[in-house]
């Protein structure tokens, strides 16, 4: 009988050999050059569309490696959830006006 892929390793390989310390640098390194790169206004709605990405491109890397979702410890669905939420809690804070001026040079030279 052969086993399916996820019964084989539940979780993505990276995940159990890379320290969870990486991912909290990781995302204070990126939260730091966007303050850093950006005008104060633009950064909520920055982090909002780059999490959405991320959440997007770590879901399709789970759902391609067929990763349990009910696998114990830390996965790849877990992670993409973490993205979504502060996607949409980075997308709640900032208001219109921020994009607005984030895209207001956009639409003036149509």
């Amino acid at each position: 009988m052969s086993l399916m892929r996820s019964e084989q390793s539940p979780h993505w390989p990276a995940l159990r050999w890379l320290p969870p310390q990486l991912g909290v640098v990781a995302t204070a390194a990126s939260v730091l050059l966007l303050v850093l790169w950006l005008p104060p206004p633009l950064v909520l709605p920055a982090l909002s569309f780059a999490s959405f990405v991320a959440a997007g491109v770590v879901a399709l890397i789970a759902w391609w490696s067929r990763t349990d979702h009910r696998a114990e410890g830390l996965t790849l669905w877990d992670l993409a959830g973490v993205f979504a939420l502060l996607w949409i809690v980075a997308g709640m804070l900032s208001g219109p006006e921020q994009l607005v001026q984030w895209f207001g040079p956009v639409t003036a030279a149509r």
